[in-house]
């Protein structure tokens, strides 16, 4: 690197994209709303777990409705609390798991439509 350039690791997986910065983990999460026709594409469905860990919070209820942005669960992994957000507005249909649940990466943690 350059004398006073900074590294950030950037890694995507599917809808998921991580950043490592300075010891810290961040996921973002990223949404095409455009199909390969170029209108707007569906963009409700289940939010899968980025990793393997343990709900620690359920901060939505089935039936509530949510914002873009919204926090809906958070799982711990590896002493790292990894907040799920909302990718878009909608309506909690399903939640699959609870506190205290053990998830594997990729589970279905709660369904948005």
């Amino acid at each position: 690197t350059q004398k006073g350039s900074q590294q950030l690791f950037v890694a995507r997986d599917g809808a998921n994209i991580y950043l490592h910065h300075r010891g810290h983990n961040s996921l973002v999460f990223y949404i095409d709303r455009l199909d390969q026709s170029g209108s707007a594409g569906d963009v409700t469905g289940t939010l899968n777990s980025p990793m393997p860990g343990s709900v620690v919070d359920v901060a939505v209820t089935q039936g509530q409705k949510v914002a873009s942005g919204d926090n809906l669960m958070t799982i711990e992994a590896m002493k790292m609390e990894h907040r799920i957000r909302s990718p878009h507005d909608g309506i909690v249909t399903a939640i699959n798991f609870a506190v205290g649940d053990k998830v594997d990466e990729g589970a279905a943690l709660m369904v948005i439509e």
